[in-house]
């Protein structure tokens, strides 16, 4: 097959990739954050950016800036009303990447195929790309990091460690999570290959980067061990909702909701559920290993690197000590490299595996049209209106039930929201989130707040038993806005 089919197909493939990461429009409240960031960045060419209107946060951000910085690129106008194409664009790119790379270490068409429809076709990477935040950001610069790594180990060219130790600043300062798992394969590197110059480059990668950060990288340290002692300390509440977990407003509510972490065999089945729902081409790993035993030295350091990533992930699901570093799942991402040429390798080495491919693609293919469907514009309308009237308000302090709302509240209001974690200052989130440890109004009078925003899918007003400063300003098929004036 000549080149030019070879480009055809891998760009066809990427686009078809593309195309399922953006059936479903950007509904994610990552957007108006970073979109805040961004704009702020174009304003004040500093970094870090500063953000005075979250009340439960520091002004200055201490979340890794790069994605920000990589953003400010576009025209703002251009950001806004493309959000949504961001992400799945970084993820098409890197799928086009493992497309690639596969027929380049292979020569062959069909197992570079296969590995760029298993990359399509992983429901987690669409999840994670379906609105605009750095995890597609940092999976990227995580792969290409460990690509570069192999290369210099292999070949001993000191162009590829610089590559290395560029990729590897990139990335420290732009995902944390990618950090958490970048460390771990590092680490885990050194173990298997018995080779310090792993630890060596690990090392090198932060030393760099607190140089050439001129020491803010320090600042991005102590925000990513806030969060974690944070989750370790509220580990137990992890995805509760933030009314009806609370001791204060407990009830049973309209729907029955749980925390991410259950105990006994109802916790391991609903993780071992989501585990393959996200990932169902994890089936293929347990026949992996002994086709590869003997293979060349990139095999075995994609092996490795899927396996350890898996490890990683099995820690962080099922082994309590382990669960503050990030639910389990969200770490699947950084394997999905690796996994999608082996797997690929392996259907083409012995094609009785072409049925379970087959039966796998098609249930992801399915799942992935059925779940990410085109969403209506109505709610969104909705939303709109309660904007405008706090954007309209000389007031405008605003507490949102759920928290996440907040995000696209200020960005479009410009005024303060009861709300935080993406900085630093976590113990004065805690009375707020995860659950409420104290009374609404506690939380009015403390931070001087004006409005109350509720979303209906998310509580019911009777269930928050407001007090009479609490007056109905708005209401519309999906949210309700009261204005608290004090009597």
């Amino acid at each position: 097959m000549n080149i030019f089919s070879v480009i055809l197909i891998g760009l066809l493939i990427s686009f078809f990739g593309f195309y399922l990461r953006i059936r479903k429009k950007d509904q994610g409240v990552d957007s108006w954050y970073y979109l805040s960031c961004v704009r702020e960045f174009k304003r004040s060419k500093i970094i870090p950016v500063k953000l005075p209107n979250y009340l439960l946060d520091i002004e200055e951000q201490w979340y890794p800036p790069g994605f920000v910085i990589f953003l400010s690129i576009f025209p703002f106008n251009f950001l806004k009303k493309y959000r949504g194409l961001i992400s799945p664009l970084i993820d098409a790119l890197q799928l086009a990447i493992v497309y690639f790379f596969t027929y380049f270490i292979t020569h062959s068409v069909a197992v570079a195929v296969l590995s760029g429809i298993i990359y399509a076709l992983t429901y987690t990477l669409i999840v994670e790309n379906s609105n605009l935040n750095s995890r597609g950001f940092g999976s990227l610069l995580f792969s290409l990091t460990l690509v570069f790594l192999y290369e210099f180990i292999s070949t001993q060219n000191i162009w590829w460690l610089v590559a290395v130790l560029v990729f590897g600043f990139f990335l420290l300062m732009s995902h944390k999570m990618a950090v958490q798992a970048l460390t771990f394969l590092l680490f885990g590197f050194a173990v298997i290959f018995y080779d310090w110059r792993y630890l060596a480059i690990l090392a090198a990668i932060f030393l760099l980067t607190f140089v050439f950060s001129k020491g803010f990288y320090l600042k991005i340290l102590k925000g990513h061990k806030e969060i974690l002692i944070f989750w370790k300390k509220n580990l137990a509440k992890l995805r509760a909702h933030q009314i009806y977990h609370s001791s204060i407003y407990q009830g049973k509510g309209k729907k029955n909701f749980s925390v991410f972490h259950q105990e006994g065999i109802n916790g391991f089945l609903m993780h071992t559920k989501r585990l393959i729902g996200h990932n169902p081409w994890i089936v293929f790993i347990i026949f992996l290993a002994l086709p590869l035993i003997n293979s060349s030295l990139l095999i075995k350091f994609l092996f490795s690197w899927l396996v350890l990533v898996y490890f990683l992930i099995v820690l962080t699901t099922y082994f309590s000590p382990f669960r503050f570093l990030g639910e389990g799942y969200k770490y699947i991402k950084f394997a999905i490299f690796p996994q999608s040429l082996l797997i690929g390798i392996l259907v083409t080495l012995n094609y009785s595996f072409l049925w379970l491919f087959i039966f796998i693609a098609l249930i992801s293919l399915y799942v992935i049209l059925k779940v990410f469907r085109p969403v209506s514009e109505k709610k969104n309308a909705n939303l709109e209106e309660i904007i405008k009237a706090i954007k309209e308000s000389p007031r405008g302090a605003t507490m949102c039930l759920p928290a996440n709302l907040s995000d696209i509240i200020t960005f479009f209001t410009k005024k303060k929201v009861l709300w935080g974690t993406h900085s630093s200052g976590w113990d004065e989130v805690e009375d707020f989130f995860p659950v409420l440890k104290k009374p609404i109004d506690y939380f009015f009078e403390k931070y001087n707040l004006n409005f109350l925003l509720l979303a209906k899918d998310f509580v019911e007003e009777k269930d928050l038993r407001l007090s009479s400063n609490f007056n109905k300003l708005l209401e519309n098929a999906d949210y309700l806005l009261f204005e608290y004036k004090k009597v």
